[in-house]
């Protein structure tokens, strides 16, 4: 939730699948669309997930459609290198769930779907 004052303040509002960073960390703990890499390759995560969350949806209020319209985590993934480029080798390779779409070719990762284009 954005006030509406002379300052810039975002309230988080929907606390659904919050928790505290000592305790445990669970695979899916954001929506699809503002889904953080880190979460999605199965990495350690932090606070700094939600930063990535906030951009999206900064993204989706300027714009009018969510940036990263996808119907699952591979198409997701996709989509974010399709804009950012590749993820850097060292998260690709610490990822518990990055064999689901990456695979070692040549000593690099590839991805395994490389279909979905962002548009907006």
């Amino acid at each position: 939730m954005v006030e509406e004052d002379k300052s810039l303040h975002i309230k988080v509002i929907d606390f659904n699948s919050s928790m505290f960073m000592e305790g445990p960390h669970y695979k899916l703990v954001q929506s699809l669309y503002y889904r953080a890499p880190e979460v999605t390759l199965g990495l350690n995560y932090d606070y700094m997930i939600d930063m990535w969350s906030v951009g999206c949806i900064i993204f989706e209020l300027h714009h009018g459609s969510p940036l990263f319209v996808c119907k699952d985590s591979a198409q997701l993934i996709s989509k974010i290198c399709n804009l950012f480029g590749n993820m850097p080798e060292e998260m690709i390779a610490a990822g518990t769930q990055s064999g689901l779409y990456y695979t070692l070719k040549n000593n690099a990762y590839v991805l395994k779907q490389n279909e979905y284009i962002v548009s907006f």
